[in-house]
């Protein structure tokens, strides 16, 4: 959140709307150890946490902690490969046609809207 704040005030050619999560965040004392160390947010690009053989989990937003936690609990955890979106729009189209070409079963998971949110904007681009 802090990085892509930083990356919004520095100057965007463009309009950005930031889903700003209610409630404590989950990173140990980042008021102390970040202070002052932000980084620029390259804008719709999504990240592999982890790598999987059989099935993508597609998150965003705080509930992919919890696909962290339920991965570590699974015993078939080498199989499911796991991907955070920070960014619904754009998508990052490249990496998704990457998804959709090496799996073929695919979840998202998120806390937002069932319709018109980043499940449906995924099956919009299958």
């Amino acid at each position: 959140l802090q990085n892509i704040l930083y990356t919004a005030q520095s100057g965007l050619d463009h309009p950005i709307a930031i889903r700003y999560p209610r409630g404590r965040g989950v990173l140990p004392r980042w008021e102390v150890e970040n202070f002052g160390h932000y980084e620029n947010v390259k804008i719709g690009q999504a990240n592999c946490l982890k790598k999987g053989t059989k099935t993508a989990v597609l998150s965003t937003g705080t509930i992919g902690n919890n696909v962290i936690d339920a991965l570590n609990e699974c015993s078939n955890a080498d199989a499911i490969a796991h991907y955070d979106f920070p960014f619904i729009k754009p998508l990052d189209i490249n990496l998704l046609k990457e998804i959709f070409t090496t799996f073929d079963t695919i979840f998202t998971i998120e806390d937002g809207t069932i319709n018109g949110g980043f499940g449906s904007s995924i099956l919009e681009f299958a």
